[in-house]
């Protein structure tokens, strides 16, 4: 394929070839995109919650309905492999909150099997949040005095709070705030 230019072209899917085709035939195959799909992209856009992302999954027909993914997502005890997801879980806040996982499901564009189930889907999103968390997060976090829950949980309300405008500036005002232990006064 490779030899004949067709090696970056293949795409993906399930394809029904026959013994009398050469290889040539193959490769055009592969390559035209005419085979059943096993793949397809989903994008979650930052800011979402899980419930707007449970509605988009929905929307877009990856899952039939949103009760086991919000289920899932409230709990998070599926998950627990996650060491963040496992710190939530002992913190004792996690009862206090709608879903435990609120927060921790990274806004990116995927590609998933069209097979996935919700346990799939959480699981994609949450090693995107572990890619992205990487070492100097940890070590800032705990140069500021806060967990990665409470990082996370900041950064949600700067995002809700500045919308488009300046984060840097917003987020300055909160920590000023914090420190001296105010209300953030966000709605």
């Amino acid at each position: 394929a490779d030899f004949m230019g067709y090696g970056q072209k293949i795409q993906s899917g399930e394809y029904t070839l026959d013994r009398s085709m050469t290889i040539e035939q193959i490769a055009e195959r592969l390559t035209a995109g005419d085979g059943k799909p096993i793949v397809r992209n989903i994008t979650i856009i930052p800011g979402w919650t899980i419930e707007d992302i449970a509605a988009y999954l929905v929307k877009e027909k990856v899952l039939q309905d949103s009760a086991g993914f919000l289920a899932k997502a409230k709990t998070g005890e599926k998950f627990n492999a996650y060491y963040y997801v496992a710190d939530v879980l002992s913190s004792g806040t996690a009862g206090r909150r709608k879903y435990a996982l609120e927060g921790y499901l990274a806004a990116n564009t995927y590609e998933i099997y069209l097979n996935a189930t919700e346990d799939d889907i959480i699981k994609k999103l949450l090693s995107q949040t572990e890619a992205m968390y990487k070492e100097p997060y940890h070590t800032r976090a705990e140069e500021l005095g806060m967990s990665m829950d409470q990082v996370l949980t900041l950064a949600s309300i700067i995002e809700k709070e500045a919308k488009t405008v300046d984060f840097k500036r917003v987020s300055a005002i909160f920590h000023n705030r914090t420190k001296q232990n105010m209300a953030l006064g966000s709605d």
